[in-house]
């Protein structure tokens, strides 16, 4: 299978429609391409499915009575656990107006109808796809972010150990060198030269100075 390819199998796609006979058709095709199908017959029942269920694409008729499809789509980006379901329009409408009234509700896509199976179910596949991927994208790119801090928290610690290393390095061969001013200081004051005699005493050494 392919990096990038999707199983859309099982995905939940809410059908909302006031006339039975539409909700028929679509939940007959969608079940067969093997999605799981639930319907609402009205637009307050859709939204309480929808915040409910969270289903991965909604169909949703336009002309209903009460609460139309335009309503209930601009209700539905207006919450985050629904904001992102992507929202096909069904309507008998295809009046450049109504269709841009749909996308400016937040819709993606319209389906007209009378109804086409071979339509809808591929109009359906891909937002599906689209919404899938996106998700994907979204997580990889968390996880993404996640590794980039994690990797500039590492390099920090890094630079601050490394920081550290050397002013202990650099303690240490001030140390050393102080260690060894000392013992030099030390053994010029404790020391008493040969020639020192020279002035006091030839008996307080066996050596003689050098001739010139």
């Amino acid at each position: 299978m392919d990096e990038m390819s999707v199983d859309l199998s099982g995905s939940r796609v809410l059908v909302v429609d006031d006339i039975p006979a539409n909700l028929k058709l679509m939940c007959q095709s969608l079940e067969l391409a093997g999605y799981q199908v639930m319907v609402a017959t009205s637009g307050p029942q859709a939204l309480e499915l929808a915040g409910q269920f969270v289903p991965d694409l909604i169909l949703l008729d336009v002309a209903m009575p009460g609460l139309d499809g335009f309503s209930v789509c601009r209700r539905l980006k207006q919450h985050e656990a629904t904001r992102a379901i992507p929202v096909l329009f069904l309507t008998a409408r295809d009046e450049t107006a109504d269709l841009l009234e749909g996308f400016r509700a937040g819709g993606v896509d319209y389906v007209t109808k009378p109804f086409h199976k071979e339509e809808v179910l591929a109009r359906v596949q891909t937002h599906l796809e689209k919404a899938a991927l996106a998700r994907i994208l979204a997580e990889k790119n968390a996880a993404l972010e996640a590794r980039t801090r994690q990797l500039e928290e590492e390099i920090a610690q890094r630079q601050r150990l490394t920081s550290e290393r050397d002013v202990l390095a650099d303690r240490l061969e001030d140390l050393s060198q102080q260690q060894i001013a000392q013992r030099g200081a030390a053994w010029w004051a404790g020391a008493r030269p040969w020639w020192c005699c020279k002035r006091r005493s030839r008996s307080c050494s066996s050596r003689t100075p050098p001739r010139c």
